[in-house]
């Protein structure tokens, strides 16, 4: 405790502001106490000690100016970054904010805001990590409590999709396809045509990615789109042959004719399902070991062709 006697002010009233008290920790109390009457009076200081009220009538008399011990309120000066998602650390800056015993998020006009775990870094600064409570900051001292006066943005970021496979579909079911997880089409090259598919694409089938990532892709020209395709077997070389199809979208392989040979001059027909690129291939078995569409060797024919349950049906000869 600091006295200050025998200081008598020229005026019956002290002006805010005449009487100068510095302190750190914060509020103060100024008692004036006359001795000649036994009266006194309490006068406020703020900040770093200016007097914000004018006390009562004072006499002219002998008297002693006794500070007690004080405390500030908070003051919030500014909070950084402004806008974030939720788990964003913030940092509060300001001063006196040593004692810190509450801090609330998502103040309004309307609202107090709620209870938030925090982390008094020092009388300058308070940590915390943001939840889902965009507004302003209020952090509260024994001393009172201050908000912020900006306010604080929360934003959701997209969540994450796995990339469908569109290699092998037509270009507008691709894009139906990114469409419906969230995606859209990004670059679009390689072939021109009345029937494009898609022969690649980037970022490949089972990616995570934002939503609303773009996803480029790579097309190439086939045949009209076709419900069903008949084979006849016209090699020159008289062999009978396997006869595999293959899906491009699925990346799946089937042996048609029931994993029978297809003799020489004899027919098959292959139906399709899905609207999507498929490779037809002969394989000879006697080119290789074994039938081996992966082989190259043990494919001596191969067509490609669009499927589409709604298109129409074709012969193919394998000469």
């Amino acid at each position: 405790m600091k006295s200050y006697n025998n200081w008598s002010p020229n005026h019956s009233f002290i002006v805010p502001g005449d009487f100068g008290v510095t302190s750190e920790t914060g509020q103060t109390d100024l008692v004036i106490y006359d001795e000649s009457s036994g009266n006194g009076g309490i006068f406020d200081v703020w900040g770093q000690g200016n007097l914000n009220y004018v006390g009562p009538y004072i006499q002219n008399h002998h008297w002693s100016l006794i500070t007690s011990s004080f405390e500030v309120v908070p003051q919030i000066t500014s909070f950084s970054p402004w806008s974030g998602a939720v788990g964003t650390p913030v940092t509060i800056k300001g001063k006196n904010l040593n004692g810190t015993d509450r801090v609330q998020v998502g103040v309004t006009s309307y609202y107090q805001g709620d209870n938030v775990a925090f982390n008094v870094s020092s009388s300058t600064a308070v940590t915390l990590i943001m939840p889902d409570d965009p507004g302003a900051f209020a952090v509260t001292t024994p001393a009172g409590r201050d908000e912020s006066s900006g306010t604080f943005s929360v934003y959701i970021p997209p969540p994450m999709v796995t990339v469908p496979n569109v290699v092998g579909t037509y270009l507008a079911v691709a894009e139906q396809t990114l469409q419906q997880v969230g995606l859209r089409v990004g670059a679009i090259s390689g072939a021109t045509g009345s029937v494009l598919v898609v022969a690649s694409q980037s970022p490949g089938a089972g990616a995570s990615v934002k939503s609303g990532t773009p996803v480029n892709l790579v097309v190439k020209a086939v045949q009209t789109g076709y419900r069903s395709v008949t084979l006849t077997n016209n090699l020159p070389t008289g062999d009978s042959v396997y006869i595999y199809l293959y899906d491009e979208a699925n990346g799946i392989w089937t042996i048609e004719n029931n994993g029978n040979l297809v003799s020489y001059w004899t027919s098959l027909t292959v139906a399709v399902t899905s609207l999507a690129t498929y490779d037809l291939y002969a394989v000879d078995p006697n080119l290789c070991y074994y039938p081996d569409p992966a082989d190259s060797t043990c494919v001596p024919w191969q067509w490609q062709f669009a499927g589409n349950p709604q298109g129409s049906a074709v012969a193919v000869a394998m000469n």
